[in-house]
């Protein structure tokens, strides 16, 4: 049985392999392209654990925020957002995704987003590569 990757395995391949891809292209602005690390886990172990929770969400921490974002407007889109699954979240109920994402995602495409759900780093390097492929929008004008 082939090991199933972690979403963090595969979502550090998307994003190596996005920066190595679009490094010398004229239309990617690498600052634009970032994640959103975004969990308890960060928030350590213990009673520490839920004064960090409640200190990062006093500073604007929300659940469900998408792993990645860029935002660069392309085509009909305001920005891009990469939400990261592991593969085998694919076939659960709503793809694996939490009532917060399912609700944040949704925003995020009411707002404009182009929006997708990825589960592996070959399937957001393409998803990406398509966003990448659309016409950039500068101040109201449209280029490619």
């Amino acid at each position: 049985m082939i090991p199933i990757l972690t979403e963090h395995s595969e979502q550090a391949s998307f994003v190596e392999e996005v920066n190595d891809r679009y490094r010398n292209r004229e239309d990617f602005i690498p600052e634009l392209f970032f994640a959103v690390p975004n969990g308890a886990w960060m928030a350590g172990e213990g009673k520490r654990k839920f004064g960090l929770i409640a200190k990062y969400k006093r500073e604007g921490m929300k659940k469900g925020v998408g792993d990645i974002h860029y935002l660069q407007p392309r085509g009909e889109y305001h920005y891009c957002v990469i939400e990261m699954k592991r593969r085998d979240k694919k076939t659960t109920r709503d793809g694996g995704l939490s009532p917060d994402q399912m609700q944040y995602l949704g925003a995020a495409r009411r707002a404009g987003a182009f929006v997708r759900v990825c589960y592996s780093a070959e399937e957001a390097t393409e998803v990406f590569g398509e966003y990448m492929e659309l016409t950039i929008q500068i101040e109201g004008e449209k280029q490619k």
